[in-house]
């Protein structure tokens, strides 16, 4: 019994916000171990320690809270933001004080997601993918601040948990059932930036591995 407008509405966050973003994380994750084996290596240790032989899928409650496989997630999400944009946001009639500036109101700002990752002064090496920075409570209490990719405040992406659950899911399955490599170690994608950062075609060889 919705209007037609918000049928519309709400297809698009789904397919855009719901869909194409956990599928851009997914795909740059896997690119980045591929090219970094130890990185790889190091996580399907961790897998294997806690999954059966047959487990095809890997159970949620089983990987939901393993350190190494979310701290893969979020250095993928660090270095290639799948939104990458600064997302709008509009000052209040008022005006605000941001940082050591005041801000007139009405006023569109943004924050662009993917330059702030690259902040060395929170993310040493920051063009480096290295989950191991994440593996320190204390050095991840120190970087979460700054680390945006869905955004933050009352504005936040609403499909943080769902996302995280999916990425945790399926790349512990698809890592720890398969071996992959890329066409050659000096392949890179094509990204196509919008308000998402897109890639194009990622030609993989995929077999089974011995488990």
């Amino acid at each position: 019994n919705l209007e037609w407008g918000e049928i519309v509405s709400e297809i698009g966050a789904i397919i855009n916000a719901g869909s194409d973003t956990t599928a851009i994380a997914l795909t740059q994750t896997l690119e980045l171990l591929i090219k970094h084996p130890q990185h790889l290596q190091h996580l399907r240790q961790e897998l294997d320690s806690v999954l059966e032989p047959d487990e095809t899928i890997a159970p949620y409650d089983k990987v939901k809270d393993l350190p190494f496989l979310k701290a893969c997630i979020d250095e993928s999400l660090r270095v290639i933001p799948p939104t990458s944009a600064g997302l709008p946001r509009r000052t209040p009639p008022e005006g605000a004080q941001i940082l050591d500036q005041w801000i007139p109101g009405d006023t569109s700002v943004n924050m662009t997601i993917y330059a702030t990752h690259r902040d060395p002064k929170v993310f040493p090496h920051a063009e480096t993918y290295n989950p191991m920075r994440w593996m320190d409570p204390n050095e991840r209490r120190r970087m979460e601040p700054l680390f945006i990719p869905f955004s933050a405040g009352a504005r936040g992406c609403i499909g943080r948990n769902i996302s995280y659950l999916e990425q945790t899911v399926l790349l512990a399955s698809v890592v720890r059932r398969y071996g992959m490599a890329l066409p050659s170690k000096e392949w890179t994608p094509e990204l196509d930036e919008g308000t998402n950062l897109l890639v194009k075609e990622m030609p993989v060889k995929v077999w089974r591995r011995r488990i």
